[in-house]
This record gives C-alpha cells, sequence and structure tokens, in this order.
C-alpha cells in the first residue's frame, strides 16, 4: 500500500512540476531553432556573408563551400527571404530537425523563378548556441 501511495505521489509531481518544465524547455528550444532559421534567411536577405557563416556550425559539411556558395548568389541576384512554416520534428542524437518552408523572390538581378522551398533543416550545437548543420531540400516548386 506504501509503494502505491509512493507511485501516486511521484506521479503527481512529474505532472504537475516536471512536465510543464519540459514543456517549456521544449519551447525554448523550438524558438532558438526558429531564431536559427530566421537569421540565416535575414543574413541572405541584407547580403550580410558574415551573419549567414555565423549561423552555420563551423564543423558542417556546408561550411567549407558555404561562404563562395552564397557569396556568388548575393553578387546575381537580390532575393527576398520570408519563412512560411516552421515545425519542429524531435532530437536525433546530438542533432535537433524541424521542417521548414519558405520562399524566396527576385527582387533584381539576372533571370530567376520565385520559388517556394520546403526541406528538412539539421542543427546541432556549438558551445552554448544552435547553429544550422545541414539543410535538405524535400521540394521545390516555382511560384
Amino acid at each position: 500500500m506504501r509503494k502505491l501511495k509512493l507511485v501516486a505521489i511521484v506521479a503527481m509531481l512529474f505532472t504537475v512540476v516536471l512536465a510543464p518544465l519540459v514543456q517549456a524547455s521544449e519551447g525554448d528550444l523550438k524558438a532558438e531553432l526558429r531564431s536559427v532559421v530566421t537569421d540565416v534567411l535575414d543574413a541572405k536577405e541584407v547580403e550580410e556573408i558574415n551573419g549567414y557563416m555565423d549561423q552555420i556550425h563551423p564543423k558542417s559539411p556546408l561550411y567549407s563551400t558555404a561562404q563562395q556558395r552564397i557569396g556568388n548568389l548575393m553578387d546575381k541576384y537580390d532575393l527576398k527571404y520570408e519563412l512560411s512554416s516552421f515545425s519542429y520534428i524531435g532530437e536525433s542524437g546530438e542533432f535537433q530537425l524541424a521542417r521548414v518552408s519558405q520562399s524566396i523572390r527576385k527582387i533584381s538581378g539576372y533571370q530567376f523563378r520565385d520559388r517556394m522551398l520546403d526541406g528538412i533543416w539539421i542543427f546541432r550545437k556549438s558551445g552554448e548556441a544552435w547553429k544550422m548543420w545541414l539543410q535538405v531540400t524535400l521540394k521545390k516548386s516555382f511560384i
């Protein structure tokens, strides 16, 4: 009987005290990851290469080529980036995953078709900050 009461008390404590803390920390994590996405898109839009590179994990497979690729893109186009949706997927080891949809529209530059990209963004911590590790495009549609 005592064990049953103890189990009931522990379950109640978890429900009342710990569960909200877990939900709050997951909410904070989602906000942090979403912030990385918006910082990446904002840096690309204002053509701030250093700001863009600051959001990529330094050990990411993207890191070595990202500066050249984004620099070439910025030289050719003036683009408007907009986050359409962000949905946290979950954790896999040291990585966090989210599904991200974004629109990219040409303001000026060479021939460019406006588009929607739907993909998975993978994040990994660098020190205390979450950084973009990799992104995989699942679907591209022209708008």
